[in-house]
Order: C-alpha cells, then structure tokens, then sequence
C-alpha cells in the first residue's frame, strides 16, 4: 500500500517537482555524454584533417605530449641497463625531424618542451610497431608517413612573362593513393576535387600534387602548359642512434609532373565587422608538400640514401574500424607506448587550434583564431568519474532538498497515517519511492536525450545494431543505477526525519 501512496505522491506533486525532475535530466543528460559520447566521433568527424593526414591516431617518435601517467612518481626509465626514476629535461625537434608537426606545432622546433628523459625524436621501428598492434582487432592500418626535406623549383607566368619560383622549406611525402582509397578516406575524392591523383600504374612514376591554396601564401600557381618541377633531394645518411641528417651539399635533382593539386578545407569563420557587416571566410591548412606516390618515394629514397631501407619513421598514422570509439583506443595505446606521443587527429587539431593554426587566416581577425603564443600542452586528465559522481550527488541533493519542502507540507497527513497503525519503516518506505519515481523520471527523461546523438555516432560508424543495442542497454543500466543509488541515499534524510515523526507531534503542531 504505502508503494502505491508513494508513486501517488509522486503523480500528485510532478507539477511542484518540475525543478527536482528538471535537475535530474540535466544530470542524467552529462552523464549519459560523459560515458556515451566521449569516447569518439561521428563517422565523418573531421574528415578532411583525417584524410590529409591519412589516420585517425598519430603517433609521433618524440614525447612532447605528456599525459597523467607520465607524472607517477613510480615513472622510470631505463639508463645502461638498470631502471631509474625518470629524469625531466628540456628537448628539442631538430629541422631533420621532418613530418606534421611542423605545421601543426611549430613551437617545438623553435622553442623545445619538456619531455621525460630530455630526449628528441625517437625513430620507429615500424615493423616492431605492427607486431605490437597486431594483437588489437580495433586498428585496421598501420600507415606510416614518409618524408623528405627538399628544394622544389618550377614556372610560372605572369603578364606573358615566364618567370622561375622557389617554394621555401618544401617537404616531399610519400603516399599510398591506393590504399588511402580503399581504407575510406579517399584523398582523391575529398581533396583533389577536379583534377586528379597519380593511377595505380603511375605507383613509381615522378608525378604528384602540389597545395592549391599555396596561392593564399603569394606564391603563383605553375605554368599549366609546362606543368613540370624540379626537385633537389639532398643525401640521406643515418646515424648509430638512427637519427636521420640531410646533406644538402649533395643533392640529387628530379624532374615531377604536376598532374592535379588538392586543398585542404578545415573549417570556417564568420565575423561582424564594427560597421555591422557580416563577413565569412573558409579556412584552409596550407603545406608547401609535394605529394607523390608511395613507390616512387620510395626509389628516390633508395637513390639518395645509397639503398638503405625505408623501416623507420617519425610519424605513424593509425586507422581504426570505428572512430565512435577512438579516443578510448588512443588512451590505451599511450599506456601501450609510452615512449612515444599518442593523439587521436581531432585532440591533435584542436591542439594546433589553440595556436591559430595550422590554417591560414587573411581576412578574419586574428584574436578569433586562437594565440600563437602558447606553452608546452599535455593530454589532459581523465576526470569523468569525477564529475559523473558529483553530478549524481548534485542532481539528488535537488531531489531531497524539494523532498524536504513537500513532505513538511505532508506533516498533517503523516501523522493520521502514524495515528491509524502506519510504522516508520511504511513511511520512510512512502517518501523513498516518491524520491527514486520523480528521480528517475528525469534520469529517463536526460537519458533518451542524449542517446539519440549517442546512438546517431554509432550507427555513422556502421556498429551492428545488436552491438548498439547491447551499448544503450548498458549505458542505460549505469545511469539509472547511478541516479537510484544517489536519490535513494540523500532521500533517507526527509524519510528518517518523517519516520520518527509521531501522531501526538502533529496534533501538538496544529
């Protein structure tokens, strides 16, 4: 019976609970994100910035990012054979280190980082790499990424004139047009646009792709008739550590053709001008890289190094099979690897973000891109357990404090039905199922909320219904859980205070 009264209670008292049930659907609502949409994106979540990059999880033979885990005071590291504790030390990226991050975090060639060990790239094996991921069914492709320091030449005409140009600290890049193609971020269809990518059987022919927005920077577009660069790539010696040097007294000179060029779009700005106009501009990632085929990387590699092999990098892309999941992988993976940088390509974009780049603003106003003057970042600290229990706590002290104010109210009703027999224990009983009815009302109300984008992520990635199904139901588990543990705990303070509430208290009251 006294169930019965306390869903009544709740049904007749929703109207002056609409702030308590309010509060626990905004609860419900941050902790559905927290363990629903945290961990990833939707399918085609920064696309063009996975694409160019050719990954969905960079990792960087240097430790620049440092993470919590790296701050244990257990950390060590291994010194002539013997474990010790980790020694911090400002490192550096040499111009040799030749990959992304000159773009996407210029400061740490000019300005260095702190790093556990005080150490430099870090080359890596990539072969050792694979073994090491083979064993994790989530990551489709190991894709490391090539470059090469070079001095890039070609014409161009201006007026019916026909000058020369030289594009300043180009880089050249080797890619798998094929496999990128087939793996889902299809570089030809995202970024080329209308003209083309090198063919299947051009795989080792000297063709490539130069930026279309280098335009943008001042530099003049090639001569369209005579569409043919110069390349000078210096030689390539390792040393004992594997670090890589470049001699640019000896280079080797190649002739490309330029068959199509990409454009690298990665976001947009609007802005009102102080006469009230309103002003757009789309921003593009600009790159002085000349993007070649895998294949003929590789034969100018082996021309300029005297034949070594092409086994180590600096920069490793990782694709994953769903990135609803990615940000969960990639923190895996920095305990896995903990001598190298491991970031998810949004986390890394939204690093880049912070520093205004690594677009090229010419229109919007500088302030609305972020600062260049930025110190050395970490990843940051994981604090989602933390705020899942204080939002419990928080929405079910809304929930006992309206309690409260109702059942003071009830103070009357209470002591008649104390008067007719009812114990304690039937009316803490009453008061607690008002509680958990109106809290998980709202819990239901946040929860479905919010698993409709949750539910949108998954099925972008193309998750199995089922797998989605077990998701929800699981999720739905843990909020409602989590929700009927907090109302229940903070309701037993106006149930124990109106349980020990006696008839002949009332009586003397009123």
């Amino acid at each position: 019976m006294f169930f019965v009264l306390g869903f009544t209670n709740a049904r007749r008292n929703l109207g002056r609970s609409v702030m308590a049930v309010l509060g626990a659907a905004v609860a419900a609502m941050i902790m559905t994100s927290i363990i629903s949409l945290s961990g990833g994106y939707p399918a085609q979540g920064w696309i063009e910035a996975r694409t160019f990059l050719g990954a969905d999880i960079l990792v960087f033979a240097t430790k620049h990012l440092v993470g919590p885990e790296d701050l244990r005071p257990d950390k060590v590291q291994v010194v002539g054979g013997a474990a010790e504790p980790a020694r911090w030390a400002m490192a550096s990226l040499s111009p040799n280190v030749v990959c992304d991050l000159m773009t996407l975090q210029p400061e740490l060639y000019a300005q260095g980082f702190i790093s556990p060990g005080g150490a430099g790239a870090r080359p890596i094996d990539i072969e050792d790499l694979r073994r090491t991921l083979s064993g994790d069914p989530r990551i489709t492709q190991v894709v490391p990424s090539f470059f090469l320091p070079i001095r890039l030449t070609y014409e161009y005409v201006l007026d019916d004139q026909l000058y020369h140009a030289e594009l300043p600290q180009a880089v050249l890049r080797a890619r798998d047009f094929t496999v990128q193609a087939s793996g889902g971020l299809d570089f030809g269809q995202l970024l080329v646009g209308d003209s083309r990518c090198p063919t299947p059987d051009e795989q080792h022919g000297l063709v490539g792709l130069l930026d279309a927005s280098l335009g943008l920077l001042g530099y003049h577009p090639p001569n369209p008739d005579t569409p043919r660069l110069m390349v000078w790539v210096p030689a390539v010696s390792i040393g004992a550590d594997g670090q890589v040097s470049y001699d640019f007294l000896r280079e080797t000179a190649y002739e490309i053709d330029l068959v199509g060029q990409y454009a690298t779009r990665t976001g947009a700005v609007s802005w009102q001008t102080p006469k009230g106009d309103y002003m757009h501009e789309d921003l593009f990632w600009v790159t002085p890289q000349l993007q070649i085929p895998a294949g003929a990387f590789a034969d100018i590699w082996a021309g300029v190094s005297g034949g070594m092999p092409l086994d180590h990098a600096v920069q490793v892309g990782l694709r994953v099979d769903r990135l609803a999941y990615v940000e969960d992988i990639a923190t895996e993976l920095r305990r896995l690897l903990p001598a190298y940088s491991v970031v998810s390509v949004p986390q890394q974009m939204e690093l880049a973000h912070v520093r205004g780049l690594p677009e090229a603003s010419f229109s919007a106003p500088i302030e609305m891109l972020g600062g260049t003057d930025i110190p050395q970042t970490g990843l940051p600290v994981d604090l989602s357990r933390t705020f899942f229990v204080l939002v419990c706590l928080v929405a079910a002290l809304l929930m006992a404090t309206n309690l409260l104010f109702l059942v003071s109210e009830r103070r009357k009703e209470i002591g008649i039905l104390k008067a007719i027999g009812a114990r304690g224990t039937d009316v803490a009983l009453m008061i607690l199922t008002e509680a958990l009815t109106l809290n998980l009302l709202g819990t239901l109300l946040g929860f479905g909320l919010i698993r409709i984008l949750a539910t949108w992520t998954m099925i972008s990635n193309r998750i199995p219904i089922a797998e989605i199904g077990r998701a929800t139901a699981n999720d739905f588990a843990v909020v409602m859980s989590a929700a009927a543990l907090a109302a229940a705990l903070f309701g037993m303070l106006p149930a124990w205070q109106m349980a020990r509430l006696t008839s002949m208290e009332v009586l003397r009251n009123d």
